[in-house]
């Protein structure tokens, strides 16, 4: 009896010590396996850095090349300085060639009205095409196309993307 009181303790924790089985599913292999699946999916896995998967806005926002667009502030028509030097190098790129077209395209937010949009971004447009007049580019060179917010089917959640939507893009046609 002495035996089996001092065994029993020892039994029980040899048996703590015993690992349970893995199962299949549970293989690390199999683990590693579908996580490099999933990481093979990825731009960057092969060096061990995955980013997540970007929005819609996060396409937008990386997509909008600021050396063919012109920015608004909210509610604002006037052109800044960023803007009128930058209109400046397109009215001389246009100047140097006369075959070459540009069609400015007005953009707004998705903030306002309809109306509001399709009113405002008429504006801005207009803004750029008297500025690039000025600047001595011929009138058969320039072409409105007013999409306001309706090409822009995005709907924005941070400032960053409503910056970059109240814009006129300017798109080339020609000899580019």
């Amino acid at each position: 009896m002495r035996f089996f009181l001092l065994a029993t303790p020892l039994l029980l924790l040899a048996a703590c010590a015993v690992q349970a089985p893995v199962t299949t599913s549970q293989a690390p292999e199999s683990v590693a396996q579908s996580l490099s699946l999933r990481l093979a999916d990825h731009p960057g896995a092969a060096e061990g850095i995955v980013a997540p998967p970007r929005s819609a806005e996060e396409d937008f926002i990386a997509a909008v090349d600021p050396a063919s667009n012109v920015f608004f502030r909210f509610g604002d028509c006037e052109i800044d300085r960023a803007g009128s030097e930058l209109l400046r190098s397109h009215a001389e790129r246009l100047k140097a060639d006369e075959k070459l077209q540009v069609t400015l395209v007005g953009h707004t937010d998705d903030l306002g009205s309809r109306a509001y949009n399709i009113a405002i971004a008429d504006r801005r447009l207009k803004a750029v095409y008297r500025l690039l007049r000025k600047h001595g580019v011929a009138q058969s060179q320039i072409r409105l196309y007013s999409a306001g917010v309706e090409k822009d089917t995005l709907s924005c959640h941070s400032e960053a993307c409503h910056r970059l939507m109240r814009r006129v893009e300017l798109i080339y046609a020609g000899n580019s």
